[in-house]
């Protein structure tokens, strides 16, 4: 028999198990889900930019003032001290001027002092070996780098006097090089310095690969140039500065003023909150100030409170970057984007990694863009909202959102967001580029009056699996053909239509079909291209003997049309008057003396 006592103390172990039991149902669960919570929470991808510069001898004509060294000091200067980078010059040979390394202030010392190296020497352009002694360790993709490479060139690849083996060289570069930097997700920037170099592989390697491609003409623009791919590989926080002024609120702990000089004779100044004005002849040990003829770069320690102002030429491009705990977080704005395509946009403020959720400090907080382009002078003003409505998934969530339209010009449009908390104030500025078409079409008469059709996509569009491009086709009085486009190397497709020498003009369209990033299907037709094949003078009297005289053959037609008829009618008008008063003429005389009394009667009368 089991006593009650026995009874009672099973009863309670059992009651005991039961409780931990419920207890472990109900804390394991969510143990779990903050540990994946957490662990989900990965830190950021390191950054890891490699910068190759040009040395070729042509540089002398193209950079006769070695502007290529103050830019990639302010380059350097700039760059936060928790990424990697490397600098490496080349022309025939290959330098790793600066060894690859975290850029911490050791490093950026290394840049200023080795950047006087930088100059136009090298017997040849020899980018192959530049390319692939730079990404020796790039083999494979690894996710816990974001690499990106900035090439700076103004020539084609040149690796020797024979021509055969330069276009091996090239077409190593294209097959071999940039399908392994492109499996290993490494973004190629590149800076053309002249319209003379091989744009056409330079555009290859940045649109392969997600990368932005710049020309410019001259080396006075190469540090701005330089500063719009600094925006996009490693873009810093920043503060409006609106006619040279900028507040600084307590958040923040570092100041940098970037400060381009239109006069270089003229010094810059920054003056503080309490007045205190710094130069570049004023030593500070809070202040750190690197002076070039073309900008100013200022670094400030634990600035003050309150508003800043900067005794300097306005200059759209000047900038204030700080090192603060209080972050704007925003999306990532494409480089370029297909004309009329709308972009989701959303920014959040963040401290310590934490979204900011608190209404007592975003209550005050307003967020807007304006969204201007190269052809209008007034910016749209476009507002950020955490209403819960439209795009925006959750009401007061902390994190904002609108809609970015109006992207039918095909220029360079800037987009520039604005956050105004009342004591504090942020600032990000992306520039995109709107295409007409996902992919750079290029149709051309080949030397043997064949013609080329050459696509470049831009992997940012479109996907490059998905690609189906189709040269429409067809000779002067003869019907459409149809060309399918192949992959010639990662980066392009291209195809050489026969034109057998008929003369006259050849049509071309081509016709792209693929799915963009979300798996939407995008189809492309181009404008017609009108390609003329012959000879340059039957050309000139083919195209005179068209529109242009038939027109004028109508005109003169219609013109004489009008002038008989103008003729006639005025002759038609004059002979129904004549006739008319003749008639009326006729009837006078015969009534006019049964009208009037005769002459004898009036006489009797009176």
């Amino acid at each position: 028999m089991i006593s009650q006592h026995h009874f009672f103390h099973e009863g309670s172990v059992f009651r005991g198990v039961l409780i931990c039991a419920i207890f472990l149902s109900i804390s394991l669960p969510n143990a779990i889900a903050q540990n994946n919570t957490l662990s989900t929470k990965k830190p950021p991808p390191v950054k890891d930019i490699r910068i190759l510069i040009d040395i070729s001898g042509s540089m002398k004509k193209t950079d006769p003032n070695n502007l290529r060294r103050p830019a990639v000091k302010l380059f350097a200067s700039l760059l936060p001290e928790n990424i990697f980078s490397g600098v490496w010059t080349f022309g025939k040979w290959v330098n790793m001027l600066v060894p690859h390394n975290i850029a911490d202030s050791k490093w950026k010392t290394a840049v200023h002092a080795q950047a006087a190296n930088i100059n136009s020497t090298g017997l040849f352009t020899n980018i192959e070996e530049a390319l692939r002694r730079s990404t020796w360790d790039w083999k494979e993709y690894d996710p816990q780098y974001e690499r990106t490479i900035i090439i700076l060139s103004d020539g084609v690849v040149d690796i020797s006097k024979n021509t055969d083996e330069n276009n091996d060289s090239r077409s190593r570069i294209l097959n071999e090089i940039l399908t392994t930097l492109s499996n290993a997700k490494v973004i190629i920037h590149t800076i053309a310095l002249s319209s003379l170099s091989d744009q056409d592989l330079l555009q290859q390697l940045s649109s392969a690969t997600g990368g932005i491609h710049e020309t410019i003409e001259t080396t006075e623009e190469l540090d701005k140039t330089f500063m719009r791919i600094f925006d996009v590989a490693t873009p810093r926080d920043e503060l409006p500065l609106i006619d040279n002024k900028v507040k600084v609120d307590e958040s923040i702990k570092e100041i940098t003023f970037l400060t381009f000089r239109k006069d270089k004779s003229k010094n810059t100044y920054i003056i503080s909150p309490s007045g205190n004005k710094y130069s570049a002849e004023k030593e500070s040990d809070d202040v750190t100030w690197h002076s070039e003829n073309q900008y100013d770069l200022v670094t400030i320690k634990t600035p003050e409170t309150g508003t800043w102002r900067v005794d300097a030429a306005i200059d759209p491009d000047n900038r204030v970057m700080v090192v603060t705990d209080l972050r704007l977080i925003t999306s990532n704005l494409p480089d370029n984007l297909l004309a009329g395509d709308i972009i989701s946009f959303y920014a959040h403020l963040e401290s310590e990694q934490e979204i900011i959720k608190r209404r007592d400090f975003l209550h005050f907080v307003r967020m807007s863009i304006k969204h201007s382009n190269e052809t209008k002078k007034e910016p749209y003003l476009i507002k950020l909202k955490d209403d819960g409505k439209g795009i925006d998934e959750y009401k007061k969530d902390g994190i904002y959102s609108a809609e970015i339209k109006k992207t039918d010009i095909l220029k360079t449009h800037t987009f520039e967001l604005l956050v105004n908390g009342t004591t504090f104030k942020r600032k990000n500025t992306k520039k995109i580029k709107i295409v007409k078409y996902p992919a750079i079409i290029d149709i051309t008469k080949t030397p043997h009056n064949d013609i080329s059709v050459s696509v470049i996509p831009y992997k940012t569009l479109i996907n490059t699996e998905s690609l189906e491009i189709t040269a429409i086709y067809s000779r002067p009085n003869e019907s459409d053909d149809k060309y399918p486009i192949k992959k010639i190397s990662p980066a392009e497709w291209k195809t050489t239509i026969p034109t057998n020498n008929i003369s006259g003009n050849h049509k071309v369209t081509v016709k792209v079909i693929g799915k963009n990033k979300y798996g939407k299907t995008i189809k492309i037709t181009t404008e017609t291209e009108n390609i003329f094949i012959g000879d340059k003078k039957y050309e000139e009297t083919e195209n005179h003997s068209e529109n242009p005289v038939v027109k004028n053959n109508n005109t003169t037609e219609q013109e004489t049309t009008s002038w008989l008829s103008v003729i006639f009618s005025f002759l038609g008008f004059n002979f129904v008057l004549i006739l008319s008063v003749f008639s009326l003429y006729k009837i006078w005389i015969k009534y006019k003396y049964k009208l009037l009394p005769l002459p004898c009667e009036e006489i009797a009368n009176a």
